[in-house]
């Protein structure tokens, strides 16, 4: 085989593709080349043997596994070498040398609906369930199945549509690569051969095939590019790794129908492969007829083609050009190697008509087929060339800048039946819809307001990086945040604890900690302050309040001002101020998604949405009934208190009633928003999330004051005694857990008892923060029982699903236990762990089978369901998932319980009620991991048609008539036999014979 080197690569790369006919037409010999070497290794090269490529050949692997009545031949494509060190790390075209790589097959591949192109595709663990999939049709490099693929990959142009055709079990049409190729890393494992039985040289496995037929006429056939890497002996004796490469590696031999194909690709220009003719159309491609080859001389693949166009003098005339010069001139192009001399080019017949989009007087777009001087007269108009069509996807007469998906109530507000289209602001307004902002789609969109949803907690909260020396001390875990009351003693309005070694501390009972205040954080700098939020860069803001028993205003000078504290300096800077009157604002949030910040103001009953990066208010959104410009707190019912985001909603917590305002009617509430792709809360899509339930005993709550999701995506409140806006008291208010269970946010058995005063330690101060291992909950009175020298006022962390004080961390605010510090303490954040939070690969839910049971009874109907998921996250293990359907239907069971390991896989099955035979709907699956991920996704799937009994139905057509009496009357007088289904189904009285009941029991449902 001769050796070249790369520079003439580099030559061939340079020509321009034009070339390409010619390289079509050349012998398609094997030639092996290895890359440039050193002057000894090129000697060595040229004197001493080395490895080479033996070729590829087809084994007959398997016979009629498809099993579905239809003769099937699964044939394995091998890469044959000599030397066991030689390596296979790529497979597929080189469009400059060998041309481009092609398999086929007259007929075309099976492809089984669970399976896919490649072996990393492939998951065994589902043969036994699915036999067919043993007989899939892939290509790989050594491995049989995903577990030997993961570090299978492609780059470049592999054309997997034809081959893969839609991925349902059908015949495909051929694997086309164009320069493209699927590849593996050099010394994979993988990359190396195998002795094959009967072989004494090395296999390593290319690809998987299998055919509808027996016999060599059905043996696939193709061309294929390979390289990898061999060893050459140096002249010293020495071995050295080379690249090598082999072009246009001929296979099998073509069935007496195909022929040689020319067809152009958009990206990579011509190709030619030898295909059947109907494969060939399938490429839009000319077919040179049967028995033809790529190398035939008459087999031309030219980019060049017949364009009709209108020249100078605005008559037609025909040259022949690349399509996109024909695209320039406004001319009809009639495909790859055709010619003017073609009886099929007419240019006296191409359309002078064209789409043309223009605007009606009050601004409509319209779209007319009309000629080009006709649409240059219209207002606004837009011409699309001859031959375009008003419903050609490319023609758009609204700009796809102004579309946005609008929530529409079929039947109009309050029918409750949501449906979403993307249309423009003015159409969605004209019916009455909530529009999602420009650029937004229906497929990220959820319309329907019903149910509670989950997301993912966001956990955003970087850790600050104070360069005092005093902070840098701290471990590198997580650290705590927390707000206090302006006569806290010690001052420290603002003070941050290390978690570091909170694991190793003992529970219900006093622990050093290291704690950080920077001496600017006073009464004096920040006033009274209570909401508490951090960026994802460690950057602490907190928001001005009047909720102490005591307060003060702080340089400011104002109640509605949020000051921020830089994440480097600690200094603090006024990052926003928010008008305000005789009262304060309530709390703050930041939304990591959108990169801004929400703050509740009781002034105005307004939440403000603040820009991060300048504190500017963005917008405003009211949830209550409109401001009376009077001077606040606002009214109860109109008053906005704790904040979160979750997913795409914002979730606020509405101040309804209080200790002294107590209420039978009216219990605190959680609301939320639908926030658009732009952070933009959409008016119309409140929705009420949580009723609180009263304190036990009492017939109120406290309001909420601060609101949280964790890592199980659950929702955490914390009530804080507020007998008003201006006065506290403590022990009146909860942490309290819920989980959004069938559409229903449902508040959990888990008791979170925050302090150890009072019979439900209802010590809770307003402060919560849910983590993967605990939340942390701010509270009164976490240690009194011991009097002076062992009270402890601060925050506590909780066991993650419930505790006490004897089971919890307890940390003191400012390590000072002498002095109960009532009513003193107040938010609380607990940052993220250092470095990239937890993370893990969504799976995609898979329907594996759906089958009605109790067929042939009456609706409603039951559907047995088989899914199964992939884990492909390289880490973490898959613990559960759970199923939620639509309302008025449910899966038995919801959750299932499992481990699967890191890119393994398991099936798992469950029973679906309340749906309709034959319908369609979408179940949301929720993933849970062993590192506290949980994520969402979505799966719609199609339900059988179930068989509905008409008693009397007796040829099952739906109607009782004279052919299903002349049934009863063959079978009339017939003893049943128990396996006998035939007659069980006359039967339709059930009584083991086909009597007089069976003839009442038709003439009951006969149809009229």
């Amino acid at each position: 085989m001769p050796i070249h080197s790369n520079e003439s690569f580099g030559l061939l790369g340079s020509i321009h593709r034009g070339v390409s006919r010619l390289i079509s037409r050349r012998s398609t010999t094997m030639n092996l080349t290895t890359t440039t070497l050193a002057a000894g290794a090129m000697l060595a090269a040229n004197t001493a043997a080395s490895a080479a490529l033996v070729g590829l050949h087809v084994e007959q692997h398997l016979v009629d596994v498809y099993n579905t009545g239809i003769p099937s031949t699964t044939w394995r494509l091998y890469a044959e070498f000599d030397n066991p060190t030689d390596q296979l790390t790529g497979v597929g075209g080189h469009i400059l040398q060998g041309g481009i790589g092609f398999v086929a097959v007259n007929g075309g591949f099976y492809q089984c609906a669970f399976g896919g192109p490649m072996s990393s595709e492939i998951n065994s663990a589902f043969i036994p369930f699915f036999p067919s999939l043993e007989a899939d049709s892939w290509v790989t490099i050594g491995a049989e199945d995903m577990i030997g693929s993961q570090t299978l990959t492609t780059y470049g142009g592999v054309t997997w549509n034809l081959f893969e055709n839609g991925n349902v079990n059908i015949w495909s049409n051929p694997l086309i690569a164009f320069w493209g190729k699927w590849v593996r890393p050099v010394n994979d494992s993988h990359a190396f051969g195998q002795v094959l039985p009967g072989y004494s040289n090395y296999h390593v496995l290319v690809g998987q095939f299998t055919t509808h037929g027996h016999g060599p006429s059905w043996e696939p056939w193709g061309r294929l590019s390979l390289n990898g890497q061999m060893e050459q002996i140096l002249f010293n004796g020495g071995v050295e790794l080379v690249p090598w490469e082999a072009h246009g590696v001929e296979f099998g031999t073509p069935h007496a129908s195909a022929g040689a194909c020319c067809f152009e690709d958009a990206a990579y220009g011509p190709g030619c492969a030898v295909l059947p003719e109907d494969q060939c159309d399938a490429l839009a491609g000319n077919w040179f007829g049967p028995g033809t080859d790529c190398a035939d001389p008459i087999v031309e693949c030219d980019t060049y083609g017949a364009c009709c166009h209108e020249d100078a003098d605005g008559d037609l005339m025909c040259v022949e050009l690349h399509e996109v010069d024909c695209d320039s001139v406004g001319g009809i192009w009639f495909g790859a190697a055709t010619t003017c001399s073609d009886p099929t080019v007419e240019c006296e017949l191409a359309p002078q008509l064209g789409a043309c989009c223009y605007e009606l007087d009050d601004g409509t777009p319209v779209c007319v087929e009309v000629l080009e001087f006709e649409c240059a007269d219209l207002m606004a108009s837009t011409w699309h060339g001859v031959g375009s069509h008003c419903a050609d996807p490319s023609v758009n007469c609204v700009p796809e800048t102004a579309l946005g998906a609008c929530c529409i109530e079929e039947g109009g507000p309050g029918s409750g039946y949501w449906y979403c289209v993307e249309v423009t602001q003015q159409i969605c307004d004209d019916y009455l819809g909530v529009w999602h902002g420009v650029g937004s789609l229906c497929t990220d969109i959820n319309c329907d307001p019903g149910g509670c949803q989950t997301a993912d907690d966001s956990d955003c909260a970087g850790r600050p990086q104070f360069l005092n020396q005093d902070y840098q001390s701290f471990g590198s875990n997580r650290v705590a945040v927390q707000t206090v009351s302006p006569i806290m003693p010690g001052d420290r309005m603002v003070n941050v604890f290390d978690l570091a070694d909170v694991a190793g501390a003992s529970v219900d009972a006093i622990f050093p900690i290291d704690r950080y205040s920077d001496p600017s954080w006073r009464s004096e700098t920040l006033g009274g302050i209570l909401g508490l939020a951090i960026d994802e860069d460690g950057n602490i803001f907190v928001s001005a309040s009047e909720t102490w028993n005591v307060d003060a205003v702080g340089s400011a000078g104002s109640m509605g001002a949020v000051y921020r504290i830089d994440t480097f300096s600690g200094a603090v800077s006024t990052f926003a101020v928010l008008d305000v009157d005789n009262t304060s604002l309530g709390s703050i949030t930041y939304d990591c998604v959108h990169d801004q910040f929400f703050v509740s103001n009781f002034n105005d009953g307004l939440i403000y949405r603040l820009d991060h990066a300048s504190g500017s208010t963005l917008g405003t959104f009211d949830h209550g009934t409109s401001w009376n410009n009077l001077p606040g707190p606002v009214a109860l019912g109109d008053r906005i208190f704790g904040l979160e985001v979750s997913g795409n909603r914002l979730y606020y917590a509405v101040w309804n009633e209080d200790i002294n305002h107590q209420s039978t009617a009216d219990r605190n509430e959680i609301w939320s928003v639908e926030l658009s792709a732009a952070g933009i809360p959409l008016v119309g899509t409140e929705i009420t999330e949580i009723e609180v339930s009263d304190f036990p005993g009492e017939v109120y709550s406290s309001p909420v004051a601060d609101i949280d999701f964790g890592p199980n995506q659950r929702m955490y409140l914390a009530e804080r005694t507020q007998n008003a806006v201006g006065t506290l008291q403590a022990h009146r208010a909860r942490a309290l857990e819920f989980e959004c269970i069938a559409g229903v946010w449902t508040r959990t058995s888990n008791n979170y008892q925050v302090g150890e005063y009072g019979e439900v330690s209802d010590s809770e101060a307003g402060g919560i923060d849910a983590k993967h291992e605990l939340v942390w909950a701010s509270g009164d009175a976490l240690h009194i029982a011991g009097g002076s020298g062992d009270y402890i006022y601060g925050f506590q962390g909780i066991p993650m699903g419930g505790g006490t004080t004897l089971d919890s961390y307890l940390i003191d605010n400012n390590d000072e236990y002498i002095q109960a510090d009532k009513t003193q303490v107040g938010d609380l954040v607990v940052t993220r762990l250092p470095g990239p939070p937890p993370s893990a690969i969504c799976p995609d839910p898979e329907l594996l089978a759906a089958n009605c049971l109790d067929a042939g009874h009456t609706p409603p109907f039951d559907f047995d369901l088989m899914f199964g998921v992939n884990n492909n996250d390289p880490a973490a293990t898959l613990t559960s998932v759970t199923m939620t359907p639509p309302a008025g239907m449910s899966v038995t069971p919801s959750t299932v319980s499992m481990s699967v390991d890191p890119l393994h896989s398991w099936p798992f099955g469950t029973v679906l009620s309340g749906a309709t035979s034959g319908g369609s709907l979408c179940i949301d699956f929720e993933y849970y991991f062993n590192n506290g991920v949980v994520c969402t996704n979505m799966l719609c799937i199609d339900l059988p048609f179930c068989e509905i009994w008409i008693r009397g139905d007796f040829d099952k057509n739906g109607v009782v008539n004279v052919d299903d009496l002349m049934m009863l009357i063959d079978w009339w007088g017939t003893t049943c036999e128990e396996l006998d289904e035939d007659c069980n189904w006359i039967d339709a009285d059930e009584s083991g014979i086909v009597d007089m009941g069976d003839l009442l029991a038709l003439l009951d449902n006969w149809t009229m």
